[in-house]
């Protein structure tokens, strides 16, 4: 998989990552005319491929993680029910 890409894959990239090229520059710390002259007039970097393609995929697992985080613990612990015990019968 190369790094290279065209204005069309950077500005799908862009969308998945739900940034705007303003809002990416901003992250950046760079003209957002920059960023929009990516593709038209200027190449694009090498590295903003597998930026964007981490970028997406740290906000998938935090995604995830906010999910798994939030999920109501299956076995809560407490008391065992009336009637059961947890100790062993050696009978």
């Amino acid at each position: 998989m190369g790094c290279q890409m065209d204005k069309k894959e950077f500005d799908e990239l862009i969308r998945r990552a739900g940034l705007s090229k303003k809002s990416f520059a901003e992250m950046l710390g760079i003209k957002p005319q920059t960023v929009h002259s990516w593709g038209t007039t200027k190449d694009i970097p090498y590295w903003v491929k597998p930026f964007l393609i981490n970028y997406i995929k740290a906000k998938t697992l935090d995604s995830v993680k906010e999910v798994i985080c939030e999920a109501p613990d299956p076995s809560p612990i407490g008391p065992a029910p009336a009637g059961q015990s947890d100790e062993v019968d050696d009978g």
